[in-house]
């Protein structure tokens, strides 16, 4: 499964999750910062890279002055309680929004977290505190008008990216996936420069309820969509890299067989990996180890078997006892590490792994065994054209429906 590398939260329903158990709104407000607490660490051992969560924004001012105060409060009490954890963890924390209306002790604490886990390389969790979408920009458009003003900036060097330079996420990439709990569906002024592409996720469960689970549902859903950016820049890779393997094809069919089997080696190899990323994006989790340790010899025994490839064919197969061993051993110990990894792999993990690796590697051994043939490379030209043009129908229809 591929990972957004930026996820976006808005943590909402607080109140509403509070009132449904009778229960004042600061006891809601108290439950979800313990919620976003444990899911940043969860998300943290997943592999998240950033991960920015709306606490406060510009228009909760106007909220009641005990709830507002009651927020204040509890984030100082995150705050204290985070110089303790950030020696014990390997996440860095920054802060966005206007720090005017932030009292001078908060502010101060917001600083030195900032400064002390500033050099640590996991997830970066970016809190949102006096921050409203529409302040950030008329101070980033202010900042480049003085800029223009002074003499510093050519109004010529004006583009999206140097916009993007003077907003609070300065340095940041723009979320990959925007979250939205409690059943609302609106951005409500949140990142609203940045979150030009990025995927939503509406959900009705309120935020103290949100777990990493909620969040792995998300995060499967994201994998499901096409991310396209308004262009079709992927037709491009497609033609391209079609005219690179059509002048590599031509060199190794005319080279013989011994090209061949090397070609179709790598491209067992590559066959395997991209069976491994569909696996990943429909859910599962293959068995790395297995597949890439075990091609080799499979390959060996299959293209050893199937035809007189003329570098086997000296060796009379004399290894095949020991490819036969060494992939036997191979499934053996991968097994082992399945059933002995805690619970990260289950048995359809390992079984899909397995399917993968014969299936991709055994289809692609006939490619070698066809050069054998009387005109064989007029049948691999045939076959080539044929899946080329088949994969490309698939993608034009794909991108329709």
């Amino acid at each position: 499964m591929q990972l957004p590398q930026h996820i976006a939260i808005i943590m909402d329903g607080n109140g509403r999750w509070a009132k449904q158990r009778n229960m004042p709104v600061s006891y809601g407000h108290k439950c979800g910062a313990d919620a976003i607490q444990n899911l940043i660490e969860q998300s943290d051992e997943l592999g998240i890279k950033y991960i920015t969560a709306y606490t406060f924004s510009t228009e909760n001012w106007k909220r009641p002055k005990s709830e507002v105060a009651y927020l204040m409060t509890l984030l100082q009490d995150f705050l204290n309680d985070t110089s303790g954890r950030l020696e014990r963890s390997n996440i860095r924390i920054k802060f966005i929004g206007s720090r005017d209306r932030i009292k001078k002790k908060m502010v101060e604490s917001m600083e030195r977290i900032e400064k002390i886990s500033a050099n640590k390389t996991g997830l970066t969790f970016i809190i949102a505190l006096d921050y409203g979408a529409r302040q950030e920009i008329t101070q980033a458009v202010k900042k480049i008008c003085t800029d223009v003003k002074a003499g510093t900036l050519d109004i010529s060097q004006i583009d999206e990216q140097l916009i993007s330079d003077y907003l609070y996420t300065k340095d940041i990439p723009d979320p990959d996936l925007i979250i939205r709990p409690s059943g609302e569906k609106r951005l409500s002024n949140f990142l609203l420069y940045q979150a030009s592409y990025s995927e939503l996720w509406y959900s009705d469960i309120l935020w103290p309820d949100f777990t990493i689970e909620h969040l792995k549902q998300a995060i499967t859903d994201y994998n499901g969509r096409k991310r396209r950016y308004g262009g079709r820049k992927i037709m491009k890779v497609r033609v391209v890299s079609a005219v690179v393997a059509i002048l590599l094809l031509a060199v190794i069919v005319y080279m013989g067989e011994t090209a061949i089997g090397l070609a179709v080696f790598a491209l067992a190899a590559a066959g395997v990996r991209e069976f491994n990323k569909a696996l990943e994006k429909a859910g599962f989790k293959p068995v790395y180890i297995l597949s890439y340790l075990s091609c080799l010899p499979l390959m060996y025994l299959a293209v050893s078997s199937l035809m007189p490839w003329q570098v086997i064919a000296t060796m009379d197969g004399k290894y095949s006892d020991v490819a036969v061993l060494g992939l036997f051993v191979l499934v053996v110990l991968a097994s082992c590490f399945v059933m002995f990894s805690g619970g990260r792999y289950k048995i359809a993990d390992a079984a899909v792994t397995l399917l993968g690796l014969f299936y991709v590697v055994f289809l692609l051994s006939f490619v070698t065994l066809t050069r054998s043939m009387d005109k064989g490379y007029l049948y691999i030209w045939l076959i080539f054209i044929g899946a080329w043009a088949t994969d490309t129908f698939a993608f034009f229809t794909g991108i329709t429906i």
